[in-house]
């Protein structure tokens, strides 16, 4: 059914969207299906009853239940823009905490599927999206034949920059035999960097920001407190002339 819905392409494409929101695809993926045909049959009909309940012409009822079609169609996918936002922020505060837990094993002489199944541990408590894609990571590699491509399927599958350039450091450190500790160190110095560029910038876009909360709010009381007694004192006086 779902091949005869959809093509290769947009099959594939749903995949990684549902892979970033956290979903396994091919689970997800007919609950989805599923979810929109639904969609395509319940939210036409409770906008036509709401509209019968409130006593609208039969051509307005007819009107506003084809219009709700369209939302019913989008209404899956934005549940999943939902769902995958949040998700994919969890990600990008977690990964340099990650990260760090993943040299320090590295550094204590853990092997990288140990070390990766003690940071999926840790991070679970404090950032489950991180402590679930890495419980991944080190389950593909234990079963796959060839572990760079579970680190592949996590660049893939998540989206993150920082998770692409960890698959690759440590796709290197397999292919050439380099210490895996100092190949994580060396990333995470320069994911620490990166972070505190990002903090300076958006610390330096402060003033701009609080440029209009200023003018709005700030400026005009300033002004009545300054301007409000002289401007009360020369109404009086004006009032005084004239009587």
């Amino acid at each position: 059914m779902r091949d005869r819905m959809l093509s290769t392409r947009d099959a594939e494409v749903l995949g990684r969207t549902l892979a970033a929101s956290g979903f396994e695809p091919s689970k997800a993926m007919p609950i989805f299906m599923g979810a929109k045909a639904a969609c395509l049959f319940a939210v036409p009909g409770l906008v036509y009853l709401a509209t019968v309940l409130l006593g609208y012409p039969p051509n307005r009822q007819i009107i506003y239940s084809v219009l709700s079609l369209a939302v019913a169609l989008l209404l899956p996918n934005w549940v999943v823009a939902l769902i995958r936002r949040p998700y994919q922020q969890a990600l990008r505060r977690g990964i340099p905490d990650a990260l760090d837990l993943l040299v320090v094993c590295a550094e204590a002489g853990l092997g990288l599927e140990s070390a990766l199944e003690r940071v999926a541990y840790e991070m679970k408590r404090s950032n489950r999206p991180v402590g679930v894609e890495f419980s991944m990571l080190s389950y593909e590699m234990r079963v796959m034949p060839d572990r760079r491509i579970a680190l592949a399927n996590l660049a893939e599958r998540t989206g993150q920059p920082a998770l692409k350039r960890l698959a690759g450091t440590i796709s290197q450190t397999m292919k050439y035999g380099t210490p895996l500790g100092q190949g994580l160190r060396t990333l995470a110095a320069e994911m620490r960097t990166e972070r505190m560029t990002q903090f300076e910038e958006r610390a330096g876009r402060l003033p701009a920001l609080l440029t209009l909360p200023m003018i709005v709010f700030i400026l005009p009381c300033l002004f009545i407190v300054i301007m409000g007694q002289p401007v009360s004192q020369i109404m009086g006086a004006l009032g005084n002339m004239h009587n």
